[in-house]
């Protein structure tokens, strides 16, 4: 089996079968119903190489003649598993930097998970499930939650409701039990049965380490009153997560990635399979939110604000920054992408600004990429009167830079500009 490594949200050329080419198609396709987390504005479009299609798929493929395509993945890395050959997705960074930035993307971030990432020859498949496995163990701790499931049943003693014409039946024909529709409360609920399941994809999957899978086993005894997972399951966690603990968003997102990871290879038995792949710009987005909350000591987060059109037209339009810090004192943008010049980019320049407009804001920044110190625009005040700091930020992705430098140089520059 033959390996064809490229590089995230870069056009490669690349030789492919006719079937492969076609399985490649798929995947892409497989992905769509996520497009938001593969693509993002911060490709540039001018690079690409490749249009028209990008929209609904997360990896384009373009023939050139014969047996030679353009494959360009958007904002993926992972493994893809063709016929007789694996496409291997690195990241656009340098890979100590992804996985520092992966370790920090959790929202329980531990030194040591940060460590065990860091460095290390295992898959991403296997580092992702690693982190899961962690993120179950320290959910368990705690209880899993419970909730009120309907059921109906027969019973010796009335609860709930009762149900008149079968308890009727019943009394007439001498037996003496009643019908009735009542609440459970239990933990065979959608949150859980998402979690079961995806440990039991873990402790399954041949690909993976037998310590992790013996250690997933361990942790599916504790799930002994959760039942089997349904394909609404996953669906229905979304609107669940907003009112319920919010100890469970890790987990949850994780075992999501490792579900619809399964999904593409369906082939597989329910094996997640060679293929695995990991949505890279929402992750970074987060680590890069934990980093600044956790060192800062104010507020860091992704909050939208609502303007309201003026007249005679009607309706909202929606800012939505990825950083909003200390409740607006600062707001800006996280841009995964490696800046190859100092020059500010008019669209980032203006959507810096209107965010600062949205969010009443008298500070704005910026965080990036740079292979190279010197790529970093330079701070401006835009404005007469009242002006509006525009800064920007670029993390430290040279070879041979050590990723938690570039971090500490990230913070000093945001504590600055704060």
């Amino acid at each position: 089996m033959s390996d064809i490594v490229i590089t995230e949200a870069t056009t490669s050329i690349v030789t492919l079968t006719a079937s492969q080419a076609a399985e490649l198609i798929e995947a892409g396709r497989s992905l769509r119903g996520s497009v938001a987390h593969w693509r993002s504005n911060d490709e540039d479009e001018s690079e690409s190489g490749v249009t028209g299609i990008a929209g609904s798929t997360a990896i384009s493929v373009r023939p050139r003649g014969g047996d030679i395509y353009d494959v360009r993945p958007h904002n993926i890395v992972g493994v893809i598993g063709l016929t007789g050959a694996q496409l291997i997705i690195e990241p656009k960074i340098p890979r100590s930097h992804f996985f520092h930035l992966l370790a920090r993307a959790g929202p329980t971030f531990r030194p040591a998970l940060r460590n065990a990432l860091v460095g290390t020859g295992e898959s991403l498949k296997e580092l992702v499930a690693t982190w899961y496995v962690d993120e179950i163990d320290l959910l368990l701790r705690g209880g899993l939650l419970r909730d009120y499931n309907p059921r109906q049943g027969e019973l010796a003693m009335v609860r709930g409701s009762i149900m008149v014409v079968p308890t009727t039946r019943n009394l007439l024909s001498g037996k003496l039990r009643v019908e009735c529709r009542y609440e459970e409360f239990e933990e065979d609920t959608p949150l859980n049965r998402v979690l079961l399941e995806a440990m039991r994809l873990v402790a399954i999957d041949v690909h993976l380490s037998e310590t992790l899978r013996r250690q997933a086993r361990r942790g599916m005894a504790r799930f002994d009153h959760v039942g089997a997972y349904r394909r609404s399951d996953l669906v229905a966690v979304g609107a669940t997560l907003e009112r319920r603990a919010a100890r469970y968003a890790a987990p949850i997102q994780l075992a999501g990635l490792i579900l619809k990871n399964a999904a593409l290879t369906p082939d597989s038995g329910g094996v997640l399979g060679r293929t695995f792949v990991v949505p890279t710009a929402p992750l970074v987005e987060a680590a890069i939110r934990n980093v600044l909350s956790e060192h800062l000591g104010v507020r860091v987060e992704k909050r939208s604000a609502v303007a309201m059109m003026l007249p005679p037209r009607t309706g909202t339009l929606s800012f939505d920054p990825d950083l909003v810090i200390d409740h607006g004192r600062i707001v800006g943008d996280v841009k995964y992408r490696v800046a190859r010049s100092s020059d500010w980019q008019s669209p980032e320049r203006n959507q810096l600004l209107a965010f600062a407009a949205a969010f009443g804001s008298r500070k704005a920044v910026v965080v990036g990429f740079a292979s190279d110190p010197a790529h970093t625009p330079p701070g401006l005040s835009v404005g007469p009167s009242n002006p509006v700091e525009i800064h920007a930020v670029n993390w430290d992705c040279s070879i041979g830079q050590d990723p938690a430098i570039s971090e500490r140089q990230v913070i000093d520059a945001v504590t600055k500009i704060l």
